[in-house]
């Protein structure tokens, strides 16, 4: 567990040791920000359909039940642009990520029958849209990969962009 040096609004380029952290730890993350839990409420999950989102919703899931707060699942596509070899072909994104977030939150209902979930299903940068439905939750939660090096630089990473601009309580699960 770590504080962090980001300031909500503030410079985007804070929060250098977070993301650090979260490229080279070899366990769960978990970045505490100078903010109080009043007038905060609910637990945010990313789910991207991993094993370790699986892993992810069922920590919020729990943290969720053992809080008496709504748990929304979030789940992002990105439109897949046309190669200028082919022919666009028209991708429906939106249905697969929809069905499969739905799976997603009916998996957190059966293990919790009395946990209020609601699905956050969206075209968009899944950093951003967690980030976004986080701004006035008590935890966010999300896994992470693992990646580092080269292939984070690749890659990207989601968890290391909500870690190093966390606004609640943050935890990356490996």
């Amino acid at each position: 567990m770590i504080g962090t040096d980001h300031v909500p609004g503030g410079d985007r380029e804070r929060g250098h040791l977070s993301r650090h952290l979260a490229a080279h730890a070899h366990c769960s993350v978990a970045v505490v920000p100078d903010v109080g839990p009043e007038g905060r409420s609910g637990v945010v999950v990313g789910v991207d359909g991993s094993d370790v989102s699986h892993r992810a919703l069922a920590f919020a899931a729990d943290e969720a039940t053992r809080l008496g707060e709504q748990l929304t699942v979030v789940s992002t596509w990105m439109p897949v642009p046309p190669s200028m070899d082919y022919d666009p072909m028209p991708y429906d994104l939106q249905s697969p990520t929809e069905a499969f977030a739905q799976t997603m939150a009916d998996e957190a209902r059966t293990r919790y029958p009395n946990l209020e979930v609601r699905l956050h299903v969206v075209e968009g940068d899944a950093a951003t849209e967690i980030m976004d439905a986080s701004t006035s939750a008590r935890l966010t939660v999300v896994g992470t990969h693992g990646r580092s090096g080269l292939a984070r630089r690749f890659l990207g990473s989601v968890s290391a962009a909500v870690l190093e601009n966390a606004t609640a309580i943050t935890v990356a699960l490996r």
